[in-house]
């Protein structure tokens, strides 16, 4: 009698498992039992009219930034912000906290406990000062970001930063 190979044997019943889950954007890894395998990344679910792969920055969660063919998580992470506004340049620094907050190091943004972001794909977006200003950036390289700054007065400006943690 001539056995399936472990690969085989644990991988047909997940399929049958995540056939039967609700469509998700999300990759699911499934780790298999052997000390040789590595992880296999298996996109759910993996039938149905909706079944698709994701790839590029959808494959991304919510707390991360699409960048160089990676996702980046950015909650948790500090970065030194250079602002380039027509009343000169300031430079402070800025952490994204996880759930969305950020906090707000620059000495004009009076509201620091209000400060949020979040990430669309390689793109992403910061508010302070009660929504008064917003900051939007691709990522260049994950420790450094480009963007432009609109306020409610429509006044725009540059910035750049850099990841500091």
């Amino acid at each position: 009698m001539r056995r399936a190979p472990l690969g085989v044997l644990v991988f047909l019943p997940l399929v049958a498992a995540l056939a039967c889950t609700k469509p998700t954007d999300a990759p699911i890894v499934i780790p298999i039992a052997s000390t040789s395998a590595p992880s296999i990344p298996i996109a759910a679910p993996l039938a149905g009219p909706t079944a698709r792969v994701p790839q590029g920055p959808e494959a991304c969660g919510a707390e991360h930034v699409w960048v160089q063919g990676a996702c980046i998580d950015l909650a948790g992470s500090s970065w030194e912000f250079t602002t380039h506004m027509p009343e000169g340049t300031r430079v402070f620094a800025v952490d994204f906290h996880p759930g969305g907050k950020a906090t707000s190091h620059d000495p004009a943004d009076s509201t620091p406990d209000d400060d949020e972001w979040s990430t669309e794909g390689d793109t992403v977006h910061f508010w302070f000062n009660h929504r008064y200003v917003e900051h939007v950036a691709k990522l260049d390289r994950p420790t450094e970001m480009q963007g432009k700054a609109l306020n409610v007065v429509k006044a725009t400006w540059t910035w750049s930063a850099r990841r500091v943690r």
